[in-house]
Protein backbone atom coordinates (compact mmCIF):
# COMPACT_ATOMS: atom_id res chain seq x y z
CA UNK A 1 0.00 0.00 0.00
CA UNK A 2 2.91 2.33 0.71
CA UNK A 3 4.21 1.70 -2.81
CA UNK A 4 0.86 2.66 -4.27
CA UNK A 5 0.76 5.91 -2.31
CA UNK A 6 4.30 6.71 -3.43
CA UNK A 7 3.44 6.08 -7.08
CA UNK A 8 0.29 8.20 -6.88
CA UNK A 9 2.20 10.97 -5.12
CA UNK A 10 4.88 11.05 -7.82
CA UNK A 11 2.23 11.04 -10.54
CA UNK A 12 0.29 13.98 -9.16
CA UNK A 13 3.37 16.03 -8.31
CA UNK A 14 4.64 15.82 -11.89
CA UNK A 15 1.38 17.09 -13.42
CA UNK A 16 1.83 20.46 -15.09
CA UNK A 17 -0.20 23.49 -14.14
CA UNK A 18 -1.48 25.75 -16.89
CA UNK A 19 0.15 29.16 -17.12
CA UNK A 20 -2.09 31.92 -15.82
CA UNK A 21 -1.77 35.69 -16.05
CA UNK A 22 -3.77 38.34 -14.23
CA UNK A 23 -4.06 41.41 -16.41
CA UNK A 24 -4.57 45.07 -15.75
CA UNK A 25 -7.67 46.55 -17.30
CA UNK A 26 -9.41 49.85 -17.68
CA UNK A 27 -13.11 50.38 -18.21
CA UNK A 28 -15.52 53.03 -19.35
CA UNK A 29 -19.27 53.17 -18.72
CA UNK A 30 -21.48 54.17 -21.67
CA UNK A 31 -25.28 54.15 -21.10
CA UNK A 32 -26.15 50.45 -20.51
CA UNK A 33 -22.75 49.13 -21.59
CA UNK A 34 -19.33 48.91 -20.04
CA UNK A 35 -16.29 48.84 -22.33
CA UNK A 36 -13.37 46.96 -20.77
CA UNK A 37 -9.94 47.25 -22.40
CA UNK A 38 -6.92 45.09 -21.63
CA UNK A 39 -3.59 44.08 -23.09
CA UNK A 40 -1.10 41.36 -22.21
CA UNK A 41 2.20 40.07 -23.52
CA UNK A 42 2.39 36.53 -24.78
CA UNK A 43 3.00 34.37 -27.81
CA UNK A 44 0.77 35.71 -30.59
CA UNK A 45 0.47 32.24 -32.17
CA UNK A 46 -0.85 30.58 -29.01
CA UNK A 47 -4.48 30.42 -28.00
CA UNK A 48 -5.58 31.85 -24.65
CA UNK A 49 -8.80 31.71 -22.67
CA UNK A 50 -9.73 35.08 -21.22
CA UNK A 51 -12.14 35.36 -18.26
CA UNK A 52 -13.58 38.43 -16.52
CA UNK A 53 -14.69 38.88 -12.91
CA UNK A 54 -16.09 42.02 -11.32
CA UNK A 55 -14.58 42.70 -7.87
CA UNK A 56 -15.00 45.30 -5.14
CA UNK A 57 -12.17 46.93 -3.27
CA UNK A 58 -14.33 47.40 -0.14
CA UNK A 59 -15.44 43.73 -0.05
CA UNK A 60 -12.59 41.33 -0.78
CA UNK A 61 -14.89 38.27 -0.99
CA UNK A 62 -17.16 39.88 -3.59
CA UNK A 63 -16.83 38.39 -7.08
CA UNK A 64 -19.39 38.61 -9.89
CA UNK A 65 -19.07 36.88 -13.25
CA UNK A 66 -20.81 39.02 -15.88
CA UNK A 67 -23.10 37.03 -18.19
CA UNK A 68 -23.68 39.05 -21.36
CA UNK A 69 -20.12 39.71 -22.51
CA UNK A 70 -18.96 40.08 -26.10
CA UNK A 71 -15.73 40.95 -27.86
CA UNK A 72 -12.25 39.59 -27.11
CA UNK A 73 -13.24 37.06 -24.44
CA UNK A 74 -13.29 33.28 -24.27
CA UNK A 75 -10.85 31.27 -26.35
CA UNK A 76 -8.77 32.96 -29.02
CA UNK A 77 -5.44 34.52 -29.99
CA UNK A 78 -5.55 37.68 -27.88
CA UNK A 79 -1.87 38.34 -27.01
CA UNK A 80 0.17 41.49 -27.78
CA UNK A 81 -2.66 43.83 -28.84
CA UNK A 82 -5.09 46.11 -27.06
CA UNK A 83 -8.39 44.21 -26.70
CA UNK A 84 -11.98 45.24 -25.99
CA UNK A 85 -14.74 43.45 -24.08
CA UNK A 86 -18.28 44.86 -24.06
CA UNK A 87 -20.62 44.07 -21.16
CA UNK A 88 -24.26 44.84 -21.86
CA UNK A 89 -25.90 45.56 -18.53
CA UNK A 90 -29.36 44.31 -17.65
CA UNK A 91 -31.69 46.76 -15.86
CA UNK A 92 -31.12 44.89 -12.58
CA UNK A 93 -27.32 45.11 -12.99
CA UNK A 94 -27.58 48.83 -13.78
CA UNK A 95 -29.47 49.43 -10.51
CA UNK A 96 -27.06 47.28 -8.49
CA UNK A 97 -23.80 48.84 -9.73
CA UNK A 98 -24.23 52.34 -8.28
CA UNK A 99 -21.10 52.34 -6.07
CA UNK A 100 -17.70 53.41 -7.39
CA UNK A 101 -15.36 50.88 -5.75
CA UNK A 102 -15.66 48.21 -8.46
CA UNK A 103 -12.83 46.93 -10.63
CA UNK A 104 -12.38 44.14 -13.18
CA UNK A 105 -10.04 41.21 -12.78
CA UNK A 106 -9.15 39.73 -16.15
CA UNK A 107 -7.36 36.40 -16.27
CA UNK A 108 -5.76 34.76 -19.30
CA UNK A 109 -4.98 31.04 -19.35
CA UNK A 110 -2.90 29.44 -22.08
CA UNK A 111 -5.00 26.78 -23.80
CA UNK A 112 -3.15 23.51 -24.16
CA UNK A 113 -4.27 21.07 -26.82
CA UNK A 114 -5.15 17.51 -25.83
CA UNK A 115 -3.65 15.34 -23.14
CA UNK A 116 0.16 15.10 -23.14
CA UNK A 117 1.69 11.69 -23.73
CA UNK A 118 3.18 11.50 -20.22
CA UNK A 119 -0.30 11.41 -18.70
CA UNK A 120 -0.93 8.14 -20.53
CA UNK A 121 2.47 6.76 -19.49
CA UNK A 122 1.86 7.81 -15.88
CA UNK A 123 -1.60 6.22 -15.83
CA UNK A 124 -0.17 2.99 -17.27
CA UNK A 125 2.64 2.91 -14.70
CA UNK A 126 0.25 3.61 -11.82
CA UNK A 127 -2.24 1.00 -13.04
CA UNK A 128 0.49 -1.60 -13.63
CA UNK A 129 2.06 -0.87 -10.25
CA UNK A 130 -1.27 -1.23 -8.49
CA UNK A 131 -1.97 -4.52 -10.26
CA UNK A 132 1.53 -5.82 -9.40
CA UNK A 133 1.15 -4.86 -5.74
CA UNK A 134 -2.24 -6.56 -5.51
CA UNK A 135 -1.17 -9.70 -7.35
CA UNK A 136 2.16 -10.16 -5.62
CA UNK A 137 0.93 -9.41 -2.15
CA UNK A 138 1.15 -12.60 -0.03
CA UNK A 139 -1.88 -13.48 2.00
CA UNK A 140 -1.32 -15.17 5.36
CA UNK A 141 -3.03 -18.49 5.87
CA UNK A 142 -5.29 -17.32 8.68
CA UNK A 143 -8.30 -19.32 7.53
CA UNK A 144 -8.73 -22.73 9.19
CA UNK A 145 -8.81 -25.80 6.99
CA UNK A 146 -12.27 -26.81 5.97
CA UNK A 147 -13.43 -30.01 7.69
CA UNK A 148 -16.58 -31.95 7.20
CA UNK A 149 -18.58 -33.25 10.09
CA UNK A 150 -18.79 -37.01 10.59
CA UNK A 151 -22.19 -38.64 10.44
CA UNK A 152 -23.73 -39.47 13.82
CA UNK A 153 -22.95 -42.91 15.26
CA UNK A 154 -25.51 -45.69 14.87
CA UNK A 155 -27.28 -46.92 17.97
Amino acid sequence: MKNMKLLLGIFFVTMQLAAQQKLSASFESLENKIHITYEFQGDADKEYEVKVALKRSSASKFSYLPSSLSGDIGKGKFANNKRLIVWELSPKETETLKDSDYFFEITAYEVKGGIPWYYYVGATVVGGGAAAVLLLKKKPDDTPAATTALPPARP
